[in-house]
């Protein structure tokens, strides 16, 4: 099997809380991403879903280094990202793109779509085979726009016309992964299937690797090669697409299906949706992370509040962080 484009090891992002008095010994943190570890391989999409505040978009911006890890390690086809300098970092933008969820806050709305897409040539230089304006052409053309649209400010555009503005950005340089950052959730639910389809498309044809951060079980399901659910900073469960959908082993993964809308009320899960509040990252809970609202943590005598779990292959193919399947019997 070739080697991952993507490898995250052990990545941590902690974010200092503000306003502690200057008295106070104890630094206390926002453990954002706590130990997060998975790969990536070239054309292949990872969709991450969970929770609003589990980390998600955290995770996807410090395997850019937008935001950089406090611990961890992330390889780029080999190369460690965390140990690059500035200029080497600046030299790997080209292939290390993110699209970002709002289609209209991450466009400058004081510069045309022609100066907004020429902007990553005037940074990295421009394209070897055609001249820029060339280059935009095909960019708009590639997500569905037109010449049209170049001379465009993005408040003339709709919301679905400014993502794939967005998408053209990221293409731009011929990247080899993009970080989608939820990039359909402000979109129209009409808009959003077509956008969803334009990036399985784009991902044909460039051979692209797409982390896909999303809070919908629709659009990961629809885009993802393998899912990872995360819940307060950590992935609890890691398997292909199809798996996890059809049996998903940790507890969280099934309160959050049974929580998705189904058409169809005979075709209800058994599972219980996930009930109260997420616990503060600031104090996260001791052992498994998910025990204060795990409907199976009473079943196991205190284990899940003593002892962190490990992710470990609970089937071919399936990981899940769960004390249930030492036991043999989880649902």
């Amino acid at each position: 099997m070739s080697e991952p484009l993507l490898a995250v090891r052990d990545l941590v992002k902690q974010y200092p809380v503000q306003g502690e008095f200057a008295f106070t010994r104890t630094r206390r943190v926002v453990h954002a991403v706590d130990g997060v570890s998975f790969d990536l391989r070239a054309g292949e999409t990872l969709g991450v879903v969970g929770e609003s505040g589990c980390g998600k978009s955290t995770l996807g911006r410090a395997v850019l280094m937008l935001e950089p890890p406090t611990s961890g390690t992330v390889l780029f086809n080999g190369r460690d990202v965390t140990r690059m300098g500035a200029s080497e970092l600046r030299a790997l933008r080209s292939d290390m793109q993110i699209i970002f969820q709002d289609p209209y806050g991450s466009l400058n709305p004081r510069m045309r779509i022609s100066e907004i897409l020429s902007e990553p040539f005037e940074i990295h230089g421009p394209p070897s085979s055609a001249t820029v304006r060339e280059r935009i052409a095909e960019l708009l053309s590639a997500v569905g726009l037109t010449p049209l649209h170049a001379e465009r400010f993005p408040h003339e555009l709709s919301g679905g016309q400014r993502q794939r503005v967005g998408i053209a950005r990221a293409l731009a340089l011929n990247p080899r992964l993009i970080v989608c950052d939820e990039p359909v959730s402000a979109l129209d639910v009409s808009v959003q299937a077509q956008v969803l389809n334009l990036l399985k498309d784009l991902q044909r044809q460039h051979d692209l690797a797409y982390l896909f951060i999303a809070h919908g079980l629709a659009a990961v399901r629809h885009v993802s090669d393998r899912v990872a659910v995360m819940y307060l900073g950590r992935i609890v469960e890691l398997a292909d697409a199809t798996s996890l959908f059809a049996r998903p082993a940790h507890p969280y993964t099934q309160a959050l299906l049974a929580a998705n809308p189904k058409p169809d009320p005979r075709k209800r899960s058994e599972s219980a949706p996930v009930e109260g509040e997420m616990p503060s990252p600031v104090d996260p809970p001791s052992g498994c992370r998910f025990h204060t609202r795990c409907r199976f943590a009473a079943s196991l005598g205190g284990r899940c509040s003593a002892e962190t779990p490990l992710l470990k292959e609970v089937a071919p193919g399936q990981f899940a962080a769960c004390h249930l399947h030492d036991r043999g019997h989880a649902s």
